[in-house]
């Protein structure tokens, strides 16, 4: 369900997480690999504003869901 819910910028990582065993996809494992793909964006990118404020706000949400 999270997953459906990033934006298309994210679906190498989607990717990723789909050829993982299920038991392994945890909502901390999830959650920290978001934040690590948008810090690596962040540091290496030249996007326009407004991806940026929708990415900062999915990255918001992100590191504000309990676990």
């Amino acid at each position: 369900m999270i997953l459906s819910s990033v934006l298309r910028s994210y679906d190498t990582l989607v990717t990723a997480f789909e050829t993982r065993p299920e038991a392994d996809l945890t909502i901390p494992l999830i959650k920290s690999k978001l934040i690590d793909d948008y810090n690596r964006w962040k540091e290496n990118s030249n996007q326009d504003n407004s991806l940026k404020t929708q990415i900062h706000y999915l990255v918001s949400f992100i590191k504000g869901m309990v676990i």
